[in-house]
C-alpha cells in the first residue's frame, strides 16, 4: 500500500519550489515519482502546433511530504485498522485517519 496517494495535500521539502503546498495529480510506484499540481512546471515546444505548452512533469516522492489535515504540519504516515479491519493510513503527529 502507497503512503502518498491521489488527491493528497502535500509540501515540498527540497528544490526550487521548496516550501509550495499542493494536491498530488498523479502517482507512480514503480518510478517512486509523483506529479503535483502547480509544481515543477516546465515549457515543451510542439513543433505540429507552434506553440510552447507548460506541464507538470514528476517529482521524487522522497522531496515532498503530506500534510496533516488537523495541524496543517508535513508529517509521516503509518498504517492501522479501523473499526471493520480495514487498512487505513494514519497521520504519526496528531494520530487522525488521512481521507482524501
Amino acid at each position: 500500500m502507497l503512503k502518498i496517494k491521489k488527491g493528497d495535500k502535500v509540501i515540498v521539502l527540497t528544490g526550487k519550489f521548496k516550501g509550495h503546498i499542493a494536491r498530488v495529480i498523479k502517482n507512480t510506484p514503480k518510478l517512486n515519482r509523483c506529479i503535483v499540481k502547480g509544481i515543477n512546471i516546465l515549457k515543451k515546444y510542439v513543433n505540429s502546433r507552434s506553440t510552447i505548452i507548460k506541464k507538470e512533469f514528476y517529482i521524487h516522492r522522497s522531496n515532498i511530504s503530506v500534510i496533516d489535515p488537523k495541524l496543517n504540519v508535513p508529517t509521516k504516515i503509518s498504517f492501522g485498522l479501523d473499526k471493520y479491519n480495514k487498512k487505513i493510513r494514519i497521520c504519526k503527529k496528531s494520530k487522525i485517519n488521512i481521507i482524501n
